[in-house]
């Protein structure tokens, strides 16, 4: 997220606190939402229509806010792997993590 919380119009609070319930503390610091737990997939579509109004789309999702967490190493795409290991993350860190 690029915007904190406090300079966010209203509405767009307004949809990021409804089906995808962030707050100020949950929108400021990345990774303490629950819903950053999912991977796109998971996400109802009330979530990812609301995730899409905030300017989020399946990548965008997985890459910025899940980090690919909730991927197994075989899951990601070629191009993911290949950006981990550029990282310093093999198979075996990446199923340990």
């Amino acid at each position: 997220r690029y915007v904190e919380w406090d300079e966010q119009p209203t509405d767009a609070r307004r949809i990021a606190a409804d089906s995808l319930s962030y707050d100020r503390e949950t929108w400021n610091f990345l990774g303490t939402a629950p819903i950053e737990g999912k991977r796109w997939l998971e996400l109802t579509e009330h979530q990812k229509s609301d995730a899409m109004s905030l300017g989020f789309y399946q990548r965008t999702w997985d890459c910025f806010l899940n980090h690919y967490r909730s991927y197994a190493w075989v899951e990601l795409d070629r191009d993911s792997r290949d950006a981990l290991q550029v990282l310093g993350w093999s198979e075996n860190t990446w199923e340990r993590n």
